[in-house]
C-alpha cells in the first residue's frame, strides 16, 4: 500500500542558547545567523515562530527608567530574512524590529499576543514569548500563493540581533543575567502544494523622526515596481505608542488617490479600518492600518506602484519639550507570481473560457 504524504507539519528547525551571558547593566548586541535551508528543503512556510523562554535573573536595588520599548519583546533589536537568489529585489523580512513584528502580527491575527512585563527589580523572572513571521495571508483568495517556498532558494538566511537590559531600561545599577534563556525556531509548513503561482513579497520597516508640526510630511522612499498590500503606521512618543502625533494620511500615486489630504482622517482610519481589533477589546493607541490584509482578499486591489511610485504625506504634530516623536511604518510589498509564474492556459482552456 502506497504511503500517504503529510500535507502540513509544525516542526522545530533549530535552537540555541541566548547569545548574551553573564550579569550586565548593558551589553553589546549580538547577531545570530541561521541558514534555514539546512533544516528545511521542500517546505512552503506559512509562518516561522521564534520562541524565547527561560529565566531572567535581575539583581541589585538600583532600578532604571523604562525606555518605552515593548517589554520583554524589545530584547530583539532587528530581524532579517535574506535569500539567494533575491527575486525582484525583495528581502522577505527587511529590518523588522520587535515592535514591527508584534503589531504586524496583531493586525494579521486580529488580537495582540503580549508577554508579561519583566520589572527591573531583583527577582528570578520566568518568561516565554514568541516572535511570529507571517508569510501566507489570512482572508486572501489563495493564501498559499503568499507562502515562503524555500525550495526556490539556495539560501534563506534568518539573522536576529538580540540585546539585554539596555534595550528595556536606562540608568540605574541593576544587572540582568539573560544567559538562562533559550531560543527555538519553529516552522509551520505546507507540502505537496499545487499553487498556480507564488508571489515575491517583503515585510519591511522604516522609521521617520518627526521634528516639527507639518501638514505634508513626505514619505517618498517607497520604490516603484511593487504592489503595496499592507501599510501600518505606529505613532511613538519617547518610544511609547501615542495618538498625539498623526492627524491625516494622504496616499497617492499614478494619478490615483487612496486617502486624501485635508480629511483629518487618522481617527476614522484607526477606528474603522481595524474593526476586528476593536471587537476583541484591543487598545489601538498609536496604531493605524489604512492598508491591511489585501482589501477584499485580492492583490489586484492593493496600492499599485508597479509603474509609478506611491507618495505618502502625513499631517503630523511636532513634539513638545522633552519629547521625541517617531512614525514607524511597517508594510508589505509584492510582485505577483515572481517566485513561481502561473502556467499559461492551454488552448482547450482558452476556448472554454471564450465559450
Amino acid at each position: 500500500m502506497a504511503s500517504v504524504r503529510n500535507l502540513w507539519r509544525y516542526k522545530k528547525l533549530y535552537s540555541f542558547p541566548y547569545p548574551i551571558g553573564g550579569a550586565n547593566v548593558s551589553a553589546s548586541p549580538v547577531s545570530i545567523p541561521v541558514e534555514l535551508t539546512r533544516y528545511a528543503q521542500e517546505d512552503f512556510f506559512n509562518r516561522i515562530v521564534v520562541r524565547v523562554f527561560g529565566n531572567i535573573i535581575v539583581a541589585g536595588s538600583g532600578s532604571g527608567t523604562a525606555t518605552g520599548r515593548d517589554n520583554p519583546e524589545g530584547l530583539l533589536i532587528q530581524a532579517n530574512l535574506q535569500t539567494s537568489p533575491q527575486v525582484t529585489g525583495v528581502t522577505p523580512v527587511n529590518r523588522l524590529s520587535a515592535r514591527g513584528l508584534l503589531y504586524e502580527n496583531m493586525v494579521t491575527r486580529g488580537y495582540l499576543l503580549k508577554a508579561s512585563t519583566v520589572p527591573d527589580a531583583a527577582a528570578t523572572v520566568p518568561v516565554d514569548w514568541h516572535y511570529i513571521f507571517n508569510f501566507s495571508r489570512p482572508r486572501t483568495r489563495k493564501r498559499i500563493e503568499y507562502a515562503f517556498a524555500i525550495q526556490k532558494f539556495t539560501s534563506a538566511l534568518l539573522t536576529m540581533t538580540f540585546g539585554s537590559r539596555e534595550q528595556l531600561f536606562s540608568g540605574g545599577t541593576n544587572t540582568w543575567d539573560v544567559s538562562g534563556l533559550s531560543v527555538e525556531i519553529y516552522a509551520d509548513s505546507a507540502f505537496a502544494v499545487q499553487a498556480d503561482q507564488v508571489h515575491s513579497h517583503e515585510l519591511f520597516e522604516q522609521n521617520y523622526p518627526i521634528l516639527a508640526s507639518q501638514s505634508d510630511f513626505p514619505i517618498d522612499t517607497l520604490p516603484s515596481g511593487y504592489l503595496y498590500s499592507d501599510l501600518m503606521f505606529l505613532g511613538e512618543d519617547n518610544n511609547v505608542l501615542s495618538n498625539a502625533i498623526l492627524n491625516n494620511f494622504d496616499i497617492e500615486g499614478g494619478g490615483r488617490v487612496w486617502l486624501a489630504s485635508g480629511d483629518n482622517n487618522a481617527a476614522i482610519v484607526q477606528e474603522d479600518w481595524t474593526q476586528e481589533l476593536l471587537e476583541t477589546g484591543q487598545t489601538l493607541t498609536g496604531i493605524y492600518a489604512p492598508v491591511s490584509i489585501l482589501r477584499n482578499g485580492m492583490f489586484t486591489q492593493a496600492i499599485d506602484a508597479l509603474t509609478a511610485p506611491v507618495t505618502i504625506k502625513l499631517n503630523v504634530n511636532g513634539p513638545g519639550g522633552g519629547h521625541s516623536y517617531n512614525v514607524r511604518l511597517v508594510g508589505r510589498r509584492m510582485v505577483p507570481g515572481a517566485v513561481q509564474k502561473k502556467p499559461p492556459a492551454s488552448n482547450a482552456a482558452k476556448k472554454a473560457a471564450v465559450a
